[in-house]
């Protein structure tokens, strides 16, 4: 099987934890933490985490609807949160990610349908799903 090999630098920025993460070409990303450790400058770990499921869920979703579907996407925006345990390690027990979709052409059922094979492929979503519990839901708002 073919691999494809992703690569980042990092870079402490500060006398705290303040660092800039970088992918060749790309803009840097600052990430930090809360003070006292850190200055709270950038984004911590957790919420990159939060990021990257919801932007690699609504990505497959919107690539399903939009290719495999040929359905016409208006808007699409997601809210995630994560709830974090409060003994140490801090991990995410618990992650909600809301769908708001805009869309004329488009049925909750056909939404379902995407929604199940978006679980199936989205790469972050299968790395997640088998530490914590994803609970995805959306608003299908049907606007011309």
């Amino acid at each position: 099987m073919a691999t494809h090999a992703l690569k980042t630098t990092m870079k402490l920025i500060d006398d705290k934890i303040k660092m800039v993460s970088q992918v060749s070409g790309k803009p840097d990303i600052t990430t930090d933490y809360f003070p006292p450790l850190g200055t709270g400058d950038g984004y911590t770990p957790l919420e990159l985490t939060l990021i990257s499921l919801s932007t690699c869920l609504s990505t497959t979703l919107l690539t399903i609807l939009r290719h495999g579907m040929k359905k016409e996407v208006k808007a699409l925006s997601a809210t995630a949160e994560g709830v974090q345990r409060e003994e140490m390690p801090r991990i995410l027990t618990d992650m909600r990610v809301a769908i708001d979709i805009d869309a004329e052409d488009l049925t909750r059922e056909e939404v379902d349908a995407a929604l199940k094979r978006t679980e199936q492929v989205c790469p972050v979503w299968n790395m997640l799903r088998e530490g914590l519990d994803i609970d995805v839901s959306y608003q299908l708002n049907q606007r011309s």
